[in-house]
């Protein structure tokens, strides 16, 4: 499950916008939505219009971890 402080260091099939292919760190995961910040300070959402179901199986697609944030 994704949680805040997870990073997405790909594209995410563009669910956060053509332009998000750099690192993201989640800052607030929804029920079918997640609001993420790019490495370059930009916050972006990604909605995901088949619901919960539909996001989990995005996430199993993607790249990502939730080691915790190193500063």
């Amino acid at each position: 499950m994704v949680r805040i402080g997870s990073v997405f260091p790909g594209p995410c099939n563009g669910y956060f916008g053509r332009n998000s292919a750099g690192p993201k760190r989640v800052e607030a995961p929804g029920a079918d939505w997640i609001v993420a910040r790019h490495e370059n300070g930009v916050p972006l959402f990604a909605f995901f219009s088949g619901g919960p179901k539909h996001m989990d199986e995005c996430l199993a697609g993607w790249e990502w971890n939730t080691d915790p944030p190193q500063e």
